[in-house]
């Protein structure tokens, strides 16, 4: 494809030499004979810092907002570049569209994502999922990176889908994604909005700039499937007058007539229009209903019928990392992704609510990211939990009990234990808890991994639990 075909003229600034183009890539080290090369600022490092490597690897173009010069490159001077790169790569890859719905908020992402997925599927609707925990079809399965990729990869796996006879894509849109317009040129379907509370301020510094990039999502006329009962929610709405609701209150659109919560399973009578749907799902906790509420919109605007929707709810069986439970004896052991203070918020009260005698917690936060909540994240852990082991999560390049300092900040009372190594905590953890009792593992969810001194290395909740209840 020639470098004229991938580039409107409108955003070009100069003169550059027309290549054929085999290859787009953001990353100089992946360039090779053919390849162009986005040199792109981002908040950590500079991509025009990375262009003779680039064009030493052989690229044949380079887009760039730069005015830098280099004699062996082909410089293409452009305006906009985070829009180029994704228009250029929706046309390199992709032939023709896809039905796409998106889905932000800071929490229910991926389970609601999930959800969806599973009415499609029992719809007879052959679908692709993008989220936090894998870019996926029936076809193939790629661990996710990132929540929302980058547009090359982003339009790759689209394109991808589509291939393999996807004809829905199902995609959790992050705040960075709207942001830093990874997600320009796709044309949503339906948008999806959860909920918002604090998280990302090491990116956005306020809550005001964080609401504003959520609240950018929602220009356009695709139809939006809002929580109602969300102060954000409802300033989406007051410019969506058409919008499908969705909550606790009576107001909205789809809302519980009545629920009942266990330890299995969520009962719920669900208002939809003249529909009156029961629910039987194995996702627990008020919060997941909003989750199941938010799914009963998307089928209603698809025209799914009521009752595939149904089964397609209760035919999930679980979302890996999502208060995903661990049975030991009569200890229940949850492992959940939650960590913010508003999901542990929400993931306590849930197993709060189920009566158990005792609550341990094992929790940590994420080094180079938001500090400000990790204060707080103690003080919703302190609320539900009766022991807290306080621990690392992924420290990053950070230092573990420097984080471990700042969470400790938000404790008032002294019901908590610190162990930085995060198997000897869950080990503490499972030493001390009783019959009866629940142990909830916060943080981590579905990784694999634990980034420490900027390095990855293996580590999975799931696996660590089932290998230290196998030596007792």
């Amino acid at each position: 494809m020639k470098l004229s075909e991938l580039i409107d003229q409108t955003y070009i600034i100069g003169k550059y030499d027309d290549v054929d183009i085999k290859s787009l890539s953001l990353n100089s080290t992946e360039c090779s004979k053919g390849s162009l090369f986005f040199a792109i600022k981002g908040s950590t490092a500079d991509g025009n810092d990375f262009i003779d490597q680039a064009v030493g690897n052989g690229a044949s173009a380079v887009a760039t907002e730069s005015g830098r010069s280099n004699n062996r490159a082909n410089i293409v001077r452009i305006r906009s570049i985070r829009e180029v790169v994704a228009v250029a790569a929706r046309r390199f890859y992709m032939k023709g569209d896809i039905e796409t719905v998106g889905i932000t908020g800071t929490n229910g992402k991926t389970t609601t994502s999930y959800l969806i997925d599973s009415i499609l599927n029992t719809a007879k609707i052959h679908s692709g999922m993008i989220g936090t925990i894998a870019y996926k079809d029936s076809k193939s399965h790629i661990d996710a990176g990132m929540t929302t990729p980058d547009p090359v990869s982003l339009w790759k796996s689209i394109s991808d889908m589509k291939d393999n006879g996807d004809s829905f894509i199902v995609m959790e849109v992050s705040s960075h994604a709207i942001s830093q317009q990874r997600i320009f040129g796709i044309n949503f379907k339906e948008k999806i909005f959860t909920n918002l509370s604090q998280d990302h301020l090491d990116y956005y510094k306020t809550m005001e700039n964080y609401e504003r990039s959520k609240l950018s999502f929602f220009n356009d006329n695709s139809t939006a499937i809002i929580n109602g009962d969300s102060q954000t929610g409802r300033k989406i709405i007051q410019s969506h007058k058409d919008a499908i609701t969705y909550g606790f209150n009576k107001d909205n659109f789809i809302h519980p007539v009545n629920f009942t919560l266990s330890k299995k399973k969520t009962t719920a009578l669900i208002s939809m229009g003249k529909n009156i749907i029961e629910i039987k799902s194995v996702l627990l906790g008020e919060y997941n209903l909003y989750n199941i509420m938010a799914a009963l919109g998307f089928a209603y605007t698809e025209g799914i019928d009521p009752e595939t929707a149904k089964k397609g709810i209760e035919y999930l069986r679980y979302v890996p990392g999502r208060i995903e439970k661990i049975k030991y004896g009569d200890i229940d052991i949850y492992i959940d992704y939650a960590h913010t203070p508003d999901a542990l918020c929400n993931v306590g009260n849930c197993i709060k609510n189920l009566n158990y005698r005792h609550i341990i917690t094992v929790f940590g936060a994420g080094g180079d990211r938001d500090k400000l909540k990790r204060s707080m994240m103690a003080e919703e852990v302190e609320k539900f939990s009766d022991v807290a082991m306080v621990t690392t999560d992924n420290p990053r390049n950070e230092d573990p009990m420097k984080i471990i300092k700042d969470i400790m900040k938000g404790f008032n009372k002294k019901n908590y234990v610190v162990e930085s190594d995060r198997r000897e905590a869950i080990k503490k953890a499972i030493s001390v808890a009783k019959n009866g009792d629940a142990i909830l593992i916060a943080g981590k969810g579905h990784e694999t991994y634990q980034i420490i001194k900027g390095e990855r290395h293996y580590f999975s909740d799931q696996v660590t639990v089932r290998e230290l209840l196998a030596e007792r």
